[in-house]
């Protein structure tokens, strides 16, 4: 607890304020002005668990409350909504401008990457796939687009087999942001975990921690 507290008593604290005040700001805006707030959720792998929780996620979730915009392919949508029974009303995009509340919203971000839907098998495009659509939340949270990004499972053997050097998404997105202090959190309830290290074999942990 002494390492957890020194690490959230310094920069990493500075940097929970300064997201939590961009965040609140974002969410009094849509409050105030009527607008529901933006989730972006990623597909995560294709050929994996990720467009699966991604739509269970909007499936839960209320239009009168939140704008979901599913990153990925409209392929990938209806593949997984057919194997799960569902029937979601939705709108394809081809400009952020575009996203309409009430309804789920999709964006294509894999135009030049072929899709190969075989659930269960690693795959180089299924990897790239997957890292194009966290980046592209990415892009539109950072440009006001959306209020937040939710980020579906990924496989890290297809993203590397797709020249992704990156442990995970943690990492990708603290490069992509220019962040060079940042933290993992797991949240459940009322209970929060920093970790102290990540995307580490257990066997290395003890090395790199140096308090």
């Amino acid at each position: 607890m002494e390492i957890l507290d020194s690490l959230l008593t310094s920069d990493y604290q500075k940097q929970f304020q300064k997201y939590y005040f961009r965040l609140f700001l974002s969410l009094t805006v849509c409050y105030f002005c009527d607008m529901k707030p933006t989730i972006a959720l990623s597909m995560g792998d294709y050929n994996g668990i990720g467009p699966e929780v991604a739509l269970k996620c909007i499936k839960k979730q209320s239009l009168s409350k939140t704008t979901p915009l599913f990153i990925g392919h409209r392929e990938v949508f209806d593949y997984y909504s057919a194997k799960l029974g569902y029937h979601i009303p939705y709108q394809c995009i081809t400009d952020p401008e575009e996203i309409r509340q009430g309804v789920v919203n999709i964006w294509n971000s894999s135009k030049e990457i072929e899709i190969e839907l075989c659930p269960g098998k690693i795959s180089r495009n299924a990897g790239e796939a997957s890292m194009k659509a966290v980046e592209t939340g990415i892009h539109f949270c950072l440009n006001g687009y959306c209020d937040a990004l939710v980020t579906s499972p990924i496989s890290k053997e297809a993203i590397h087999g797709a020249g992704y050097t990156v442990p995970g998404h943690t990492e990708f997105l603290a490069g992509k942001t220019d962040t060079s202090d940042y933290i993992m959190i797991l949240v459940s309830g009322k209970l929060r975990v920093g970790l102290v290290t990540g995307h580490i074999p257990v066997k290395d942990v003890a090395d790199k921690i140096r308090k």
